[in-house]
């Protein structure tokens, strides 16, 4: 059965709900992954595939319930093998755990090969000591280390690493890349159960072969057209939305597949860019207007009431619903369009295909549920 580009997409919530000033949702329950990535020098197809596919993972992990509400959803990254900290064991921690996807995305698009010494002891050791993991045992914490050399390289033994995150309730799951059989006599196996995990070979160079629909080129410029409704403030405002629009890119030119998951992320309810965008800020607090100073106004706000702020708001909170709407009808129809088709052939599993369903699997056993 064909893979869905769109599982499901809740529609945008009603205009005068979202300008209401009221959140009253709480996210106490988290989800907590570390990303670790082998980047030497024959890791490119596994890189393509975390630039491609990070957008369809987060899409699934939204769709994660628990106690009634949706987690908290936090990913970091880190590369081993890496030649340009060879200081630091070869190991690279690019990001916190954080929820900020786009800031994940942009150092996904940066990463390159190159390199060896692929120690996987340390780089999980080094995940455990250095992200600010919960200490609440109900929550999902998982550590996915993909790559293809032999994993009992480096000053840490991996059997240590690996019972050390096994006592924070911590998993280590491991995705080799390459034939199962040749990733258990490199000790891929060993190190999931280890670390309580699961271990997975993937085809690294596998891709998924979906074609491009009529719908593609609508969707395009209907992204363009949300994109003109972000009203960036504060001093970082306008250089997050140049962020977005550059992550916009990549996802083009990675493929129709990989931008149309992109865009679904950027309209799910679940997603807000409150921080640096004054449209979703004010959808969610209208008394942020009255707390910013008049130099972190967007300029088209700067010189304009009171009033007329909050009416140029709600206006452009109504045009982004709008947007929305079509958007989703639009991703619908190549959704149709795809599954009508005969473009779709089966491929080994990927990167994201393997995440998505360990990480489902793991987190039935904390309660929590999927959509």
């Amino acid at each position: 059965m064909m893979k869905k580009y769109i599982v499901s997409v809740l529609l945008v919530f009603m205009i005068f709900t979202q300008v209401s000033g009221q959140n009253s949702r709480t996210k106490d329950d988290k989800i907590q992954i570390a990303l670790l990535l082998d980047v030497s020098g024959s890791m490119d197809g596994l890189i393509r595939q975390a630039k491609g596919q990070i957008w369809g993972m987060v899409n699934q992990l939204m769709k994660s319930k628990k106690n009634d509400q949706q987690p908290t959803i936090e990913i970091a990254l880190g590369s081993f093998g890496n030649a340009e900290s060879e200081a630091n064991g070869y190991f690279k921690l690019y990001t916190p755990l954080t929820s900020d996807i786009d800031l994940l995305s942009d150092h996904l698009c940066h990463l390159k090969t190159e390199g060896s010494h692929e120690f996987c002891g340390y780089a999980i050791q080094y995940a455990l000591d250095s992200l600010n993991w919960s200490t609440n045992k109900e929550d999902l914490k998982i550590i996915f280390i993909a790559g293809n050399e032999i994993f009992n390289q480096g000053p840490i033994p991996y059997q240590t690493a690996c019972k050390n995150a096994a006592k924070r309730n911590i998993i280590i799951n491991t995705i080799y890349c390459g034939s199962s059989d040749e990733g258990k006599t490199m000790f891929w196996e060993n190190a999931s159960s280890s670390g309580k995990g699961r271990y997975m070979a993937i085809d690294q160079d596998s891709s998924f072969k979906y074609g491009e629909t009529y719908w593609d080129k609508i969707i395009e410029i209907r992204n363009a057209d949300l994109n003109t409704t972000y009203m960036p403030y504060g001093p970082a405002g306008v250089a997050k939305l140049k962020r977005l629009e550059k992550l916009d890119s990549n996802a083009q030119s990675l493929g129709s597949t990989y931008f149309r998951e992109r865009v679904v992320f950027k309209i799910s309810e679940s997603n807000s860019y409150a921080g640096w965008d004054l449209v979703d800020a004010y959808a969610a607090d209208t008394s942020i207007l009255r707390q910013l100073l008049p130099e972190d106004l967007p300029n088209m706000l700067s010189e304009t009431s009171f009033d007329q702020q909050r009416k140029i708001l709600i206006r452009k909170i109504s045009e982004r619903a709008l947007i929305k709407e079509s958007i989703i009808n639009y991703i619908q129809r190549a959704e149709e369009a795809l599954d009508a088709s005969a473009v779709y052939y089966s491929t080994p599993a990927s990167l994201d295909q393997t995440m998505i369903g360990i990480i489902k699997e793991q987190a039935a056993r904390k309660g929590f549920t999927f959509q």
